[in-house]
């Protein structure tokens, strides 16, 4: 959990600088009110689409580290 919190910090802070606008797009924080799109009476399926492609990046990544983690873990004991 502490590494969620981190990620997410460290995210919004990257996205702050303006020096970093090369990475901004890629970032998981640069992208977190694109869902509200849904909200809208015409969605703009181009925003929405790009967020959930970055979204769907970040849980590739996390959840690759995710199956690593778990597969090399000892449970049995």
């Amino acid at each position: 959990m502490a590494a969620t919190t981190v990620v997410a910090v460290v995210s919004s802070v990257l996205d702050s600088l303006p020096q970093l606008a090369a990475i901004h797009p890629f970032l998981l924080t640069h992208h977190w009110f694109d869902f509200a799109e849904f909200l809208r009476i015409e969605v703009d399926w181009g925003v929405l689409g790009s967020g959930l492609a970055v979204q769907a990046g970040w849980f590739a990544v996390f959840a690759a580290l995710a199956w690593g983690r778990f597969t090399t873990a000892d449970v049995t004991s």
